[in-house]
């Protein structure tokens, strides 16, 4: 079966009220991309989402490099074979967008810390999946017995408002990722910009409620992306009860799994 048929899916990204008023893009990206094995089928699920340093210059650009830098590193290993290895193959491809940021700073003259920005992976197969995270910002993952929560929790730090990029120093040594056996039943993934509004930290756990109104925009849709949905996401992240609560970027993708 076409796990494009398996799951439905939508997110969306919304430009913070404190970079509107400076005339800031969003410095928010993410992507996702049905990776095609050896024999042709699109079975395995790769979802990235980054959020560029608000006090990098090229923040923006550093986001959308460390998307599309893994979903192509992934794709090439995963055309080959999947491996059994998961956890490996999105910390292979998060150096390797590493590397990438590195190369365009370098080309340019500038300095790789100009490009700063954070990484959320998550790779779904038909039996096991995968998460990887530098920085903020959450994976939420439900079993199939409605157990859920944060697959990690970001790191705390002596100073607020800080964390550790894909371009730090630490990066490695901050990372976090793992792999287990089995399909999820859902999940969300989120920037830092929400993750306030969406968990509590002091036990490190979610706002089921809150993740639950996203699930629910995707009930009614068809299997696949649902641009739909992600408008009503959109809608819902401009609106001025959230807006209210963060002036950051904030970007959501959310998926739940098809009967």
């Amino acid at each position: 079966m076409d796990s494009r048929l398996s799951w439905r899916f939508a997110s969306a990204s919304s430009t913070g009220s404190s970079h509107l008023s400076r005339g800031v893009e969003c410095q928010d990206s993410s992507c996702f991309s049905f990776v095609k094995s050896i024999r042709g089928e699109e079975r395995t699920l790769l979802i990235v989402l980054s959020d560029g340093a608000g006090s990098a210059t090229y923040a923006s650009r550093g986001s959308k490099l460390v998307c599309n830098s893994i979903v192509d590193c992934a794709q090439y290993w995963l055309s080959k074979s999947i491996p059994a290895d998961l956890s490996g193959l999105l910390l292979h491809s998060a150096g390797y967008a590493r590397q990438t940021l590195c190369k365009v700073a370098n080309a340019e003259g500038a300095s790789v810390s100009e490009f700063s920005a954070t990484c959320l992976c998550l790779l779904i197969t038909e039996d096991s999946l995968a998460a990887l995270q530098v920085g903020d910002g959450l994976i939420v993952v439900e079993n199939g017995s409605g157990s859920i929560g944060p697959v990690f929790w970001p790191r705390k730090y002596e100073y607020a408002n800080s964390t550790t990029f894909l371009t730090s120093r630490n990066w490695f040594q901050d990372l976090q990722y793992s792999q287990w056996i089995g399909r999820p039943h859902s999940f969300f993934l989120c920037s830092d910009g929400i993750q306030s509004i969406c968990s509590y930290s002091q036990t490190m756990s979610v706002v089921p409620s809150f993740v639950d109104a996203f699930k629910k925009v995707l009930a009614d849709q068809s299997p696949g992306y649902s641009s739909e949905a992600s408008k009503k996401i959109l809608a819902f992240l401009d609106s001025e009860q959230v807006c209210s609560r963060t002036d950051d970027d904030k970007t959501v993708f959310v998926g739940i799994k098809s009967q």
